[in-house]
């Protein structure tokens, strides 16, 4: 396990970085009822022709073929970068390992959403790729997809104190329950200036990977016309490790 430190979107392959808040014990979120259920589809739905599982998937493709220097999780590029379709997605925000700023960046950032599109994103998340594997950063070394599986997978059973809110109002139910997501064994393409090696895992190119993700997703339905706060949390204990991420959202 890799002592580094990523970014907020999720706990990649045992790389953190910097921008969360430290402890085992969760942040308190506002007191405001909960977001109705009927605004969020159901992790065993099918969305927009796809199933959660293979949102997750789509998710990571999206985030890992834009370059690190124009990417939305580095705040390198605009939340609207690389989204195509009715789904939209969002996430905490990856840092550089060079970064020395980066554990005093704060967590939250702006985004303009057009009108009509659902939001896709992860409370956490844990994904290995093969070319990570290989290099010893998700368990044995080696890219075994039982294994890499089972390195993730243990990662996630153990989050604590998970919380979506939108609006002040949380997510409704059991989210490790009732929004846990194993992806497909699924490629992507990584460019040179790729995430994985802008966060510190040094060796890993441009090329094709194969990838396993684990995690907690949320899919919510198109939000009405106007300002709207987003938030969310979790804690990997065994890390102390507790991520808290804002967006302030203009729906247009």
């Amino acid at each position: 396990m890799s002592s580094r430190k990523q970014g907020l979107t999720s706990l990649h392959a045992g790389l953190f970085v910097g921008l969360a808040v430290l402890g085992a014990a969760g942040p308190t979120l506002a007191a405001g009822g909960h977001y109705p259920p009927s605004a969020v589809f159901a992790r065993d739905a099918v969305a927009y022709g796809r199933t959660y599982s293979e949102w997750s998937a789509a998710w990571y493709q999206w985030v890992s073929t834009q370059p690190a220097s124009a990417n939305p999780l580095f705040d390198t590029a605009p939340c609207s970068a690389g989204q195509s379709g009715p789904v939209w997605f969002l996430g905490g925000r990856y840092c550089s390992t060079e970064n020395a700023e980066c554990p005093t960046l704060p967590s939250e950032r702006t985004c303009t959403v057009p009108a009509g599109k659902a939001l896709y994103f992860p409370v956490v998340n844990f994904q290995c790729a093969d070319a990570e594997a290989r290099l010893g950063f998700c368990g044995p070394a080696g890219p075994v997809v039982n294994e890499m599986r089972a390195f993730i997978g243990d990662g996630i059973d153990q989050t604590i104190n998970l919380r979506a809110e939108v609006d002040g109002r949380a997510i409704r139910g059991d989210l490790k329950t009732d929004f846990r997501v194993q992806s497909p064994f699924f490629t992507s393409f990584l460019p040179e200036d790729n995430f994985l090696a802008a966060i510190g895992e040094a060796g890993i190119g441009a090329g094709q990977v194969w990838v396993v993700d684990d995690g907690i997703y949320v899919m919510l339905k198109p939000l009405p016309r106007g300002p709207h706060t987003l938030r969310f949390t979790g804690t990997f204990p065994q890390y102390n490790f507790t991520l808290d991420f804002t967006y302030y959202l203009t729906v247009k």
